[in-house]
């Protein structure tokens, strides 16, 4: 695995990625990649692959992952943390109030809302170790067939550096649908499914999960306020919700 900060690509698999920019991807792959979410559009000359935010035609990605070998790689990739747990109360309270310091107008009230009525652990802990991507969701994940390698674009800084960040991020496709919100209507059996191949063999007290998974939505609130879409507002507000097991 190779992490370029520079060109913010991840790369799983025995290729070695030069540096480069986020959207240019090495000239010598051939043939076409398989994007979990969305197409891809492979120039075969240049190497450049063009990710349009065009939910057209599309193969099914979940069977596409599986068939082409991608879950090995992504598990193995999930897998990368230790037992050694890391004390993250104080940076998850920090990011927390950072957020709400963002949100205004009726959409934040109504987040603020959400979290007063749920139950904070007094104490966060999660396990520690590996490098972390930032933004691993599966529009950021790319297989490419005929190389049997998975990469990634789009990495980002997280305010928590270990590699179980990553798994939290993948949740939010595979248990809280951020990959449908644009009616996509991936199966909930094929995500659910695919979430139990990838989850990480160290994983902390559920209480917790949900408090990062609940954080991990947070984090897209102040773009959906920004961007008043009403379909990423609707799907942050019922995704909080069910991250804090809240009934409405």
């Amino acid at each position: 695995m190779s992490r370029l900060s520079g060109s913010r690509v991840l790369v799983f698999g025995p290729v070695v990625v030069k540096r480069c920019p986020a959207n240019i991807y090495p000239s010598s792959f051939s043939g076409s990649p398989i994007h979990p979410v969305r197409p891809v559009f492979w120039n075969k000359k240049t190497g450049l692959a063009v990710m349009p935010r065009i939910f057209g035609d599309r193969m099914d990605s979940m069977d596409a992952l599986h068939a082409g070998g991608a879950t090995s790689q992504i598990r193995e990739h999930l897998a990368g943390v230790n037992s050694d747990m890391v004390n993250v109360t104080e940076a998850v309270a920090v990011k927390r109030e950072r957020v709400f310091a963002d949100l205004c107008g009726d959409f934040g009230s109504a987040l603020r809302g959400v979290c007063k009525g749920a139950v904070w652990p007094a104490t966060i802990t999660i396990p520690s170790g590996g490098d972390c991507h930032g933004d691993f969701t599966l529009e950021n994940l790319i297989f490419h067939r005929a190389s049997g390698v998975v990469f990634s674009i789009d990495s980002i800084p997280s305010y928590i550096e270990t590699r179980f960040m990553d798994y939290i991020k993948i949740r939010q496709d595979l248990l809280y649908g951020w990959c449908n919100r644009w009616g996509l209507r991936f199966s909930v059996e094929s995500l659910r499914r695919f979430d139990c191949l990838v989850r990480p063999p160290v994983c902390p007290d559920l209480e917790t999960m949900r408090v990062l998974d609940a954080m991990n939505v947070l984090r897209i609130a102040p773009y959906a306020q920004k961007n008043k879409n009403n379909s990423v507002q609707r799907w942050v507000y019922d995704a909080l919700h069910a991250a804090l097991d809240l009934r409405r």
